[in-house]
């Protein structure tokens, strides 16, 4: 609701009234600090971006978000880097097409901002440059040491890339960039590359009387019982160490079993009298459960032949009202007695009315939310607050609130967040168009809502504008090219 939140305290009390601007655009000209950085407007452009500018007679380069670059060495641009001083001032006006040899520290992603400190952040990297100032490119073996350097830019792989895909095999690197050979820890597990640096993945290591199995992400297998790998199942300690390396059988009883499916994963299943895992819907000890093709049990929302419906963490098919969870996000369904859920549909419940969207998610706290041509408010207990609504005639500035997020439920809540639109004496959305409102410049999408961020690519100017969360474009005169690549 954040984002609603912005909305309503820059929006509301401006758009609705009388859109009178804070300043003019003259006062916005020249040089501004925002936080501990410094930006630089003009009257054309707005804030001037990923852009030399000339000014009293010294060059200045700003960054993708205006922030003026200061303070750096070897900060790249268009293929050739630049110095600049604390206050600005670039050092290298033409750049340096070549570094010193060796290894150099050097700025390619450009200037960011960090909201916390309100300070110009920079992305450093390293690369290593030949004799000859050529930057490395590929494999490189230096100090008896091999690292990988990128095709493209020549940075430098390191631990926070994690593994890489080269050549049709995955690497890692440590911090320093070297290439891990044996046993490495990373991303939460550990693993293990041979002497040619290729990590082990679908690969079993016998290493002093033990055996250890890494998995398809390279992750070696612990804590883990009943993991397939060639039609037999094996189970693994603490330590990784297979506890039966010869594998065995399944001993397939009915009833409940849980079966590892990865590393950090598993999966109930039930076998049947035939001594197989049960397949699709099975009403067992009075409640009904849904199994896959595979036969692992079902939990959370799924979608089952063109339907909704929902299953607590035991499995149990869920029927009537029901608090999702998932993560740390939870919401309110509805399932009727066979168990599927109210998707596009209202429910009286307790004599209040309530409405469940798409995908059956009840909406809480949600305002103008069009349904069959007509908008409807709810409270944040889902309850409608004016559901004998009929449709209107609406025009200049309306807020309406659309799905947003996860409808589906797998990963968290599905949100709801205001977006806004205007509508002209008539009735007619504003649609790919522009609207000036009290010497402010605002642009509506082919679908009707205000942009509000930053980068908006108008593809009929062939020009890319930005725009401030409260909608107001920053540079609406000329706006910029879209940058290649």
């Amino acid at each position: 609701m954040g984002f609603k939140k912005i909305m309503a305290a820059a929006l509301t009390a401006g758009m609705m009234l009388s859109f009178v601007p804070a300043v003019s655009m003259a006062d916005t000209t020249g040089w501004k600090k925002e936080g501990n950085c410094w930006k630089y407007y003009t009257y054309e452009d707005g804030y001037v971006s990923n852009a030399w500018k000339k000014i009293d007679g010294t060059w200045y380069y700003f960054g993708r978000y205006g922030i003026m670059v200061a303070g750096v060495k070897n900060y790249q641009i268009d293929n050739k880097y630049y110095d600049f001083k604390s206050n600005g001032e670039c050092l290298t006006l033409y750049g340096k097409s070549r570094l010193e040899p060796g290894w150099n520290k050097v700025i390619t992603s450009g200037v960011g901002y960090n909201s916390k400190t309100q300070e110009a952040a920079y992305s450093y990297s390293w690369v290593y440059a030949e004799e000859n100032g050529d930057l490395c490119r590929g494999w490189r073996t230096i100090g008896g040491s091999k690292y990988y350097f990128d095709n493209y830019n020549g940075v430098m792989y390191s631990c926070d890339t994690g593994g890489r895909w080269i050549d049709g095999h995955t690497y890692w690197f440590k911090e320093s960039g070297e290439m891990v050979t044996g046993w490495y820890y990373g991303g939460g597990y550990w693993r293990y590359a041979g002497s040619d640096g290729v990590m082990y993945e679908y690969k079993w290591l016998n290493e002093g009387g033990k055996s250890y199995y890494f998995d398809w992400a390279g992750r070696m297998l612990c804590n883990v019982s009943n993991y397939c790998i060639n039609e037999k199942y094996y189970s693994f300690d603490s330590s990784g160490n297979c506890i039966n390396p010869e594998g065995s059988e399944k001993p397939f009883t009915k009833g409940w079993v849980k079966e590892n499916s990865d590393a950090d994963q598993y999966s109930w299943y039930y076998i049947g009298d035939d001594g197989l895992p049960c397949k699709g819907w099975q009403k067992i000890d009075g409640k009904w459960y849904y199994f896959s093709a595979h036969g692992n049990m079902y939990t959370g929302k799924k979608e089952i032949n063109g339907d909704w419906y929902c299953f607590k963490e035991t499995g149990e098919m869920v029927t009537g009202w029901y608090r999702y969870q998932k993560g740390n996000y939870e919401y309110w369904v509805y399932a009727g007695s066979n168990g599927k859920l109210y998707c596009s549909k209202w429910l009286n419940s307790g004599g209040k009315w309530y409405y469940f969207d798409v995908q059956g998610i009840m909406l809480e706290d949600a305002k103008n939310f069009k349904i069959n041509g007509i908008y409807y408010d709810f409270d944040a207990s889902g309850a409608c607050k004016n559901p004998d609504a009929k449709a209107k005639k609406i025009t200049g500035w309306f807020e309406t609130d659309v799905e947003f997020g996860d409808p589906a439920g797998y990963y968290g809540k599905a949100e709801w967040y205001g977006f806004w639109y205007y509508y002209d004496q008539d009735g007619n959305m504003y649609t790919d168009r522009w609207l000036n409102s009290g010497g402010k410049w605002y642009y509506f999408k082919s679908d009707g809502r205000m942009v509000n961020y930053d980068d908006y690519y108008i593809k009929s100017e062939g020009k890319v504008y930005d725009f401030a969360s409260n909608g107001v474009c920053r540079n609406p005169y000329n706006g910029r090219p879209l940058a290649k690549g």
